[in-house]
């Protein structure tokens, strides 16, 4: 044995190393948090080409770098997006709590999985106690309920819908394999997120087997037009196993009728699934809880805790009514560490996720839901989208902007009108573009029947109205030259 190679592994993990570096990093994190956003003439995107990214961060690893570990991560901050920027209005990822950064930290370092219990004891105990309590605010009876926390809301969709196929089916698909004498078919929103379009692909059925349901002008399901689809695939000979619909969407932020899709789906015992991956948090707020009305009667519901929780990525609920139907998904016996399969063991989660090792995702709920209390998050849903609705109301009262629809989350797409040039869409990706290149603020754009629209997510807590209306001064500028 090399004595000298053992003793420098060995440095690596001594905990004043350790101690020493961890504190650089959090003071520099820490200035981020402070300096981020204060000076308004200070850059918050950065413009540079994929291909200029690649080489500044080019190396062959081959040997240990010359700088030391605090200035490595130093010159990542020069090229993040910085998600605490009270600019950044893109997509649905959330500014997270620094708290719960640190449960971030303490899960890498501690490294338990719960797929195994003896891997991961606090990590089965707390992630059973997570999910009871989402499962609580979904209404669903706790003692024959169930579920599972996984890595995003696309693995947990699919996870949704393999339990689906599974129970739904009519016949053991896990065994004998998908019988093509009867077609299994989803019905799902037409805005439905891309991961359950997917996700049916993914499990062979394919795509014209995902059919899609025609939205309202409000970009809501048409309950008549999911009863007109279901009718006419059995009339076609199909196994119509699942229904998909959003709380809320991820174009528009829309929640759809859940109480009249429910009902439907349980009176013609259709596998209901709500994609609550944005939207599920909504039932900490009594203000705007009442959009998801109706969530109980779903048969599984994705719910994102790193999208509105204030949550690092990833972390997702994949809840389910019935308990049983969580273990029947995978059914598996994979003796060398699984050697209890029966229906009562809730502490092995290997049993019931496609992940063989699952990281310790509970712990930054169960920490921070611990010490910040299930209000704080409420009440931030609440702020947030009060500052969305109020900041579509600036926009309808102006003559050189329209919405696509007035929100209902806190997501908001808007369009610049101008009647002099040829092709509106066309010049509202010039806006944007434009936009990003001044590197002052970072938004994304979405179609929506044939028309490019903007699109904001209103999702860190440090943006405030007067970052909302310099938004629309900066792109007003931008049209004079686009």
């Amino acid at each position: 044995m090399d004595i000298i190679k053992k003793q420098r592994i060995k440095s690596a993990y001594e905990g004043e190393f350790f101690r020493e570096n961890g504190h650089e990093i959090v003071n520099i994190l820490a200035d981020y948090l402070n300096e981020t956003g204060k000076d308004e003439k200070e850059k918050m995107f950065s413009s540079k080409t994929p291909d200029k990214i690649r080489n500044i961060y080019n190396s062959d690893f081959s040997k240990a770098s010359e700088k030391n570990f605090t200035d490595i991560i130093k010159d990542i901050f020069k090229n993040i997006t910085p998600l605490h920027h009270p600019n950044y209005l893109g997509h649905q990822v959330s500014a997270p709590l620094p708290m719960s950064a640190l449960s971030d930290l303490t899960m890498g370092l501690l490294n338990n999985s719960d797929c195994v219990f003896e891997m991961g004891k606090a990590a089965a105990g707390t992630e059973k106690a997570v999910i009871e309590w989402m499962c609580r605010k979904i209404g669903y009876d706790e003692k024959t309920s169930n579920g599972i926390l996984t890595s995003g809301g696309t693995l947990g969709n699919l996870t949704a819908l393999l339990a689906a196929r599974q129970d739904r089916a009519g016949y053991d698909i896990w065994t004998k394999g998908v019988d093509n004498q009867k077609p299994l078919c989803a019905l799902l929103s037409e805005q439905s997120h891309y991961s359950v379009s997917r996700a049916i692909s993914i499990m062979g059925l394919g795509e014209e087997n995902a059919i899609k349901i025609p939205c309202d002008e409000n970009f809501k399901v048409k309950v008549d037009e999911l009863k007109r689809l279901y009718e006419k695939a059995t009339s076609e000979g199909k196994n119509v196993f699942a229904v998909v619909v959003g709380a809320c969407s991820t174009a528009t932020g829309k929640f759809d009728d859940l109480e009249s899709i429910g009902k439907f789906c349980n009176e013609h015992n259709i596998w209901f699934h709500v994609d609550g991956a944005h939207g599920a948090p909504t039932l900490l707020s009594d203000k705007y809880k009442h959009y998801m009305k109706g969530i109980e009667r779903a048969d599984s519901v994705v719910w994102d805790a790193h999208k509105m929780m204030m949550f690092p990525a990833l972390v997702t609920g994949v809840l389910f009514k019935n308990a049983k139907v969580s273990h029947s998904t995978f059914s598996q016996n994979a003796s060398y560490i699984l050697d209890r399969v029966y229906d009562e063991n809730w502490f092995d989660f290997g049993l019931k996720t496609m992940e063989c090792t699952k990281p310790f995702l509970s712990l930054k709920l169960y920490s921070n839901l611990k010490y910040f209390g299930e209000k704080f998050i409420g009440d931030y849903i609440e702020v947030m989208y009060d500052l969305t609705k109020e900041f579509a109301d600036v926009i309808q009262k102006t003559e050189d902007f329209e919405l696509a629809t007035y929100p209902e989350s806190n997501i908001i797409c808007f369009r610049y009108l101008n009647d002099k040039v040829e092709d509106i869409n066309e010049f509202q990706n010039r806006l944007r573009n434009k936009l990003l290149g001044e590197e002052n603020y970072y938004i994304v754009k979405t179609v929506l029947n044939g028309k490019q629209y903007l699109r904001c997510t209103i999702i860190n807590p440090l943006t405030e109205m007067k970052h909302l209306l310099n938004l629309l001064d900066d792109i007003r500028k931008i049209a004079k030259d686009a």
